[in-house]
């Protein structure tokens, strides 16, 4: 399976699903679109949005073998949040039409079982406490990914708004799978994120190199990653 973290305007995802074999899965895993390096100007802008678009083509082509994960860039033209940066001010409400009419090639999370291991693709990784706090599923943590990952994303609009900033002021909230940050999970242990039973996949976090641990992998360092569907083990495409 090929994983596509953040590509913010960047192609590096061509290189990769040039590289697929026997139709193995492609997972993007979100943020598309606004340019996250370099200059910020109109014309980033709109190659961000025109490479958006070759991905939805080649989604299209791939129907059944490719995955486009919501990041919170999109969801924020999407839902209005207003809250990315940067944003492009000017196209919102083009963008948000424009997502109204794409929703459906895209989905919140994705879960693939190897090996009797499951493994959790999101854009931001999932902390328990927002699950068990916002997710009104409360018979497992699987239920609940469950909910979350056959569920339409809008009926999780305002629960999935929670910004990581919130936590200065309001201790008890933690951002949703689309904002949470690497660094909110505190102090690391062992690199467990707690979890159970799923190994955690996620971008969002920016980083120069690759963090993978024996419980969660977060790629978000414009690099594609293929996952061994045998051995369970993620290695730099």
């Amino acid at each position: 399976m090929i994983i596509i973290p953040d590509t913010h305007g960047l192609d590096f995802w061509k290189d990769a699903v040039s590289k697929r074999q026997d139709n193995e899965k492609i997972i993007f895993l979100g943020d598309y679109l606004d340019p996250h390096e370099g200059k910020i100007n109109k014309a980033a802008f709109e190659q961000c949005f025109d490479n958006l678009c070759q991905i939805l083509e080649f989604k299209k082509a791939n129907e059944e073998s490719c995955i486009l994960l919501f990041g919170n860039h999109e969801l924020s033209y999407l839902f209005g949040w207003w809250t990315t940066f940067p944003h492009n001010f000017g196209r919102h409400f083009a963008y948000q039409k424009f997502l109204k009419k794409e929703i459906s090639n895209f989905q919140l999370m994705h879960v693939e079982q190897y090996d009797s291991k499951p493994f959790l693709f999101s854009h931001a990784g999932v902390h328990p406490s927002w699950i068990k706090k916002y997710v009104k599923q409360k018979h497992s943590i699987e239920a609940a990914i469950e909910y979350l990952t056959i569920s339409p994303v809008k009926k999780f609009r305002r629960r999935l708004n929670y910004l990581t900033i919130e936590r200065k002021f309001f201790p008890t909230r933690w951002g949703s799978c689309v904002w949470l940050y690497l660094d909110d999970w505190g102090k690391i242990q062992h690199g467990k994120l707690g979890l159970d039973p799923y190994y955690q996949i996620f971008g969002h976090s920016a980083l120069s190199n690759p963090i993978i641990t024996e419980t969660f992998a977060a790629l978000d360092c414009g690099k594609a990653f293929r996952l061994d569907e045998i051995r369970g083990i993620i290695t730099p495409l």
